[in-house]
């Protein structure tokens, strides 16, 4: 289950277990690329590692299918629904981690 898979990366990161976890959101994202949640870890656990490129560069991607997913809900961006609050949450949060970064 990828929830699973998820949820298991997420607590290597936590752990401090950023080599592990790194490997785990891969594996994910290997066979599910546009994973927002898998994308949003990886970087998270690139930054932590010291990889401050990968970690850009991961940001990004999860930056750009936060902004497809706002884009495609423009009409009802009113945040009254689970998947506007949830893409306009990423969204903010994904641009907080890259400003850290100082892009």
């Amino acid at each position: 289950m990828s929830a699973q898979r998820i949820g298991d990366a997420w607590q290597q990161h936590r752990m401090g277990n950023n080599d592990s976890a790194i490997q785990s959101f891969r594996e994910i994202l290997s066979s599910s690329p546009g994973d927002i949640d898998a994308l949003y870890g990886l970087g998270l656990a690139q930054r932590a590692n010291g990889d401050g490129d990968g970690a850009v560069e991961t940001f990004n991607k999860a930056l750009t299918i936060a902004q497809e997913g706002l884009d495609s809900n423009s009409e009802t961006n009113d945040l009254n629904t689970m998947s506007d609050d949830r893409f306009l949450m990423l969204h903010q949060m994904i641009k907080q981690r890259l400003e850290e970064l100082a892009v």
